[in-house]
């Protein structure tokens, strides 16, 4: 499941990741000209965040860059496997939550569960 490629070192490829996710995380939402907040008060369900819990994307992505900043240690091959399929759940489900598609996104969900 090498998605980004072999020619890359690990860090580099982990340091790529965590930039996709961040850019991503923020450029979805503007490009589908919704913000996750706004599809999230579009409906009305019992499972629904406080309107403060939303300040946690930002805590998240600055944890990720300072995680891989101080990170002194190579990662084994079941760790890239299972971050790249992270990267990639995140953000699709991004993708299908800001564009409102709210099955599709519950189902790029999963992963993030596991």
């Amino acid at each position: 499941m090498d998605l980004i490629g072999k020619s890359l070192s690990n860090t580099k490829k982990e340091n790529l990741l965590v930039l996709i996710q961040i850019l991503g995380g923020f450029l979805i939402p503007k490009i589908n000209g919704n913000s996750i907040e706004e599809v999230s008060d579009k409906y009305q369900t019992c499972y629904r965040p406080a309107k403060w819990i939303f300040i946690i994307w930002p805590i998240l992505y600055c944890s990720l860059v300072y995680g891989f900043y101080k990170q002194n240690y190579e990662w084994d091959r079941t760790s890239e496997n299972l971050f790249e399929c992270v990267t990639i759940s995140n953000l699709s489900w991004v993708y299908f939550w800001t564009k409102e598609n709210i099955f599709i996104s519950g189902l790029s969900f999963i992963p993030l569960c596991l």
